[in-house]
C-alpha cells in the first residue's frame, strides 16, 4: 500500500478556528494541521516513470509537505 501525502484539507482561517475550540478542551495544545492522505492499492511496484505520474495527478492546492510514506 503506497500513502501519499496530499494538500492541506483546511483553509489557515479554519484550522486557527479549530485549533481555538479545542484549546478549550486541552490547554497545552500547540499547534494542529490537516492534510490529505492518499492511498494507492498497487498490484505491482511502480517505476519511476509510474510514480512520477502519480504524483502529478494527485498534486493540487498548496503543498502541506513533500514527503511521501510507503507502508508495504
Amino acid at each position: 500500500m503506497l500513502q501519499l501525502r496530499g494538500a492541506a484539507a483546511l483553509s489557515p482561517f479554519r484550522v486557527n478556528k479549530l485549533l481555538a475550540s479545542a484549546r478549550q478542551k486541552v490547554a497545552r495544545l500547540a499547534t494542529m494541521s490537516t492534510e490529505f492522505v492518499h492511498f494507492v492499492d498497487l498490484e505491482c511496484a511502480l517505476n519511476d516513470n509510474g510514480r512520477q505520474v502519480l504524483e502529478q495527478l494527485l498534486r493540487y492546492g498548496p503543498s502541506c509537505h513533500a514527503q511521501s510514506h510507503d507502508t508495504q
